[in-house]
């Protein structure tokens, strides 16, 4: 795949913490008392949030951005735990979610809503793991460099939080 000029080396871009709020005003998989790691924290935003929010979080990234325990190349790395929450590297959010699935019976990834598309997913990922559910955001998030400067506009990218839990069998993607 070739890679923007002006794009982030580490394909890193932070989530805004009013869309991971949004999501916990309304998600209903997640338990207070579970154990959650977000294995690509980046500068803290989603973690930061479920932890206000009184959740237990393992922050973990392979890049430095001044956040979790850096270091940590997740799909290298086994740790089981309740859930898995994060904003995946884009190029590598197929193995994320394949390794989350290994990892934590609650898996939960915030990806561009486009990624349902495509008849590679469509006949691997999408049949042999289908979501639990596929929460549409509704605004639209502006997703940032860590050292972005200049003007911030509303994002022009729709973005869903795609939801897996093992056991279930109400998955509505066809």
């Amino acid at each position: 795949m070739q890679r923007s000029k002006d794009r982030d080396p580490n394909d890193a871009y932070f989530t805004p913490s009013e869309t991971v709020k949004e999501f916990l005003a309304v998600q209903d998989v997640l338990t207070k008392g579970m154990s959650i790691w977000e294995p690509a924290c980046g500068n803290g935003n989603i973690s930061k949030e479920l932890v206000c929010q009184g959740y237990t979080v393992h922050s973990t990234d392979l890049n430095n951005f001044g956040f979790g325990l850096t270091g940590v190349d997740f799909l290298n790395t086994n740790m089981q735990t309740d859930a898995i929450i994060t904003n995946p590297p884009f190029t590598y959010a197929e193995e994320f979610i394949t390794h989350a699935l290994t990892q934590a019976p609650i898996v939960i990834m915030l990806l561009r809503l486009s990624f349902l598309e495509g008849q590679k997913r469509s006949r691997g990922l999408w049949r042999s793991h289908p979501p639990h559910r596929v929460m549409i955001c509704g605004r639209r998030p502006s997703m940032y460099k860590q050292n972005h400067t200049g003007e911030k506009h509303g994002g022009f990218v729709a973005y869903a939080w795609y939801v897996w839990k093992k056991g279930s069998s109400d998955s509505k993607l066809q």
